[in-house]
């Protein structure tokens, strides 16, 4: 009878770690891509067409900035063979089937980094700011959110205190100060936000198992206690 529950919780280790790894990855890679890229602001402005207002050209040459300073193994456009194609938005639930990747990277440690481009997804961050997926075990199960699929942000631009390049696990406190649209508005945090919380039991039923903000969760706790 344990050796489920032994299993599950390996797996949710794995998670776990994967998730650490991946912000850590991302955090890195944001602070030195200016430099490399020689953008004299210490920003991403100096990028082609970062400004145009064109989200699927400008968030896919920052992906492709991303994994030229990433040990990659394998590029991909519409998510051919880098990351799962189909995905759950939630914990428990039906897969999506209608997710779309624009441009995904693969790195050395088979995990999957793809930029999304998704309405329902992409508007838990402002109009411009790149939307990250990092499936930590790639196209291996379960493919959900939360899981082994965990979403950042990146801040393109610097807002309430907020440096621009700032990676953003969605959920946490600091993707809620970004995203504040003043003291008024409810935190939009993993353990306070009614509509997207992670698995917290004062959220409303219908919503407490959506998995796009238990990236805060995970990093903020050290765990997956879900």
């Amino acid at each position: 009878m344990t050796v489920p529950t032994l299993m599950s919780n390996i797996d949710k280790q794995t998670y776990v770690t994967g998730a650490k790894k991946a912000y850590s990855q991302l955090q890195n890679t944001t602070k030195m891509l200016p430099i490399s890229l020689g953008c004299s602001n210490g920003d991403f402005s100096c990028l082609p067409s970062f400004n145009e207002g064109d989200f699927v050209k400008s968030e896919g040459e920052l992906m492709e900035a991303l994994a030229a300073q990433m040990k990659t193994v394998k590029q991909c456009k519409n998510s051919s063979g880098c990351g799962p194609y189909e995905m759950s938005r939630y914990l428990s639930g039906p897969v999506e089937s209608d997710v779309l990747f624009s441009t995904a990277f693969v790195t050395s440690d088979n995990m999957a980094y793809a930029m999304i481009y998704q309405p329902r997804l992409t508007d838990y961050l402002e109009n411009t700011d790149p939307l990250i997926l990092v499936d930590v075990n790639n196209t291996k199960g379960p493919n959900r959110l939360g899981r082994d699929i965990f979403a950042f942000g990146i801040a393109k631009h610097s807002k309430n205190d907020v440096p621009a390049g700032t990676v953003l696990p969605l959920g946490s406190k600091i993707y809620a100060k970004y995203v504040s649209q003043g003291g008024h508005a409810t935190p939009k945090t993993w353990d306070k936000d009614r509509f997207y919380g992670c698995a917290n039991g004062r959220l409303r039923e219908s919503a407490k198992d959506s998995g796009i903000f238990c990236t805060g969760r995970v990093l903020e706790e050290g765990a997956m206690n879900y």
